[in-house]
């Protein structure tokens, strides 16, 4: 975590971590209320700025067109 991170940030990413580390297979392939979603793709896209730097940002949107939506769906379903 960054220096600049608050404390109740990295304590949230932690509990949601440790929330996560609890799941079963059946439970991360649970279907959620995002369209065609299961639970693995919802966490693939709410942890992708912590997973892509931002050149590699850049090019996935290059690869989309510039459509966010279409980028992180394809990257979450990846």
């Amino acid at each position: 975590m960054s220096e600049q991170t608050p404390e109740w940030v990295v304590a949230q990413r932690r509990e949601l971590v440790g929330f996560l580390e609890g799941l079963s297979e059946e439970q991360w392939n649970a279907p959620t209320l995002c369209d065609g979603w299961r639970v693995r793709e919802v966490i693939a896209h709410i942890t992708m700025p912590y997973r892509y730097s931002a050149p590699r940002f850049v090019v996935e949107m290059v690869k989309s067109r510039g459509n966010f939506n279409k980028m992180s769906n394809r990257r979450a379903l990846a």
